[in-house]
Parts: structure tokens; sequence; C-alpha cells
């Protein structure tokens, strides 16, 4: 799967996400920019890793402040995700 003009080529991790939730009738979590385009177009749920977060806070065994420090801890360890998602996970989870 690539995107229209191939100029920013779907990853295979991504890929088999989207192939495996499709196949399973299920929920896909990426914070890919592509991956989520790919998913609307292919009628695929698709959540980001904030949504994931969330859903943690709301089960009531982590506090928002635990969970803001688990994220950045998340980030210093080496998960990547774009400085603007960052901030606006970090700002919903603020806002939860």
């Amino acid at each position: 799967m690539a995107s229209v003009n191939e100029m920013h080529p779907l990853h295979e991790a991504e890929a088999d996400v989207l192939c495996l939730t499709k196949e399973l009738n299920g929920i896909a979590v990426a914070d890919d920019k592509l991956a989520r385009s790919v998913a609307r177009i292919l009628g695929i749920e698709l959540h980001g890793t904030g949504y994931i977060l969330g859903k943690i806070f709301a089960t009531g065994k982590i506090n928002k402040e635990t969970l803001i420090e688990k994220v950045k801890e998340m980030r210093e360890s080496g998960w990547y995700v774009s400085a603007e998602d960052y901030l606006k996970i970090i700002d919903y989870l603020k806002n939860l």
C-alpha cells in the first residue's frame, strides 16, 4: 500500500496492522498519518496512542499525572512520535 503519489509508502508494520485489522474486523492502533488515511479509505476503525492512553486513564487504575509522566518516559525511551503529535497527546491527557 502506498500513497497516491507513491512518495511516502506505507511502512510494512502499518500495512500489516491494517491488513490484520481488516481481516479480523478489529480496531487498529497507529499514529502514522498515512496509515490513518489508508484506514479511512478501507473503512477500518483506527485510533492513535492518545485514545488508548485515555482508555487506560478511564479505568481509574492510573492518575493523570502518572500517566503523563509515563508518556514522557515512553518518548525518552525511544518511542517515536512527532513533536506535534506528542504535544497533542499530552494536551489531550491534561484535558481528560
